[in-house]
């Protein structure tokens, strides 16, 4: 497919992109080859082939929705600056 220099100054403008006068002929070109892949692409027999919504068949993995601290609640807190019966102490910032 031939692509004209209006066509990319168009497409261009579309997009938002600024194209330089000298740049045009490459780009045109460059167009013209990702138009022919396409081209190609569409020459493959698909018949019989259903579409995909995901290249891979994935499950999801489940699991019980349990509150768990994984029993390390006294590294956690082993972290704080400061800590008071297993719980943060935080400066009082309300009187």
């Amino acid at each position: 497919m031939k692509i004209s220099d209006q066509d990319v100054l168009k497409i261009s403008e579309l997009a938002k992109i600024k194209i330089l006068p000298n740049e045009v002929p490459q780009i045109a070109s460059e167009l013209e080859k990702i138009l022919e892949f396409v081209e190609q692409l569409n020459e493959i027999d698909c018949s019989g082939i259903e579409p995909l919504s995901t290249v891979t068949v994935a499950q999801a993995y489940e699991r019980q929705d349990v509150v768990d601290d994984n029993n390390c609640l006294d590294d956690i807190v082993g972290n704080a600056p400061e800590q008071s019966s297993g719980m943060f102490v935080v400066p009082k910032i309300v009187e």
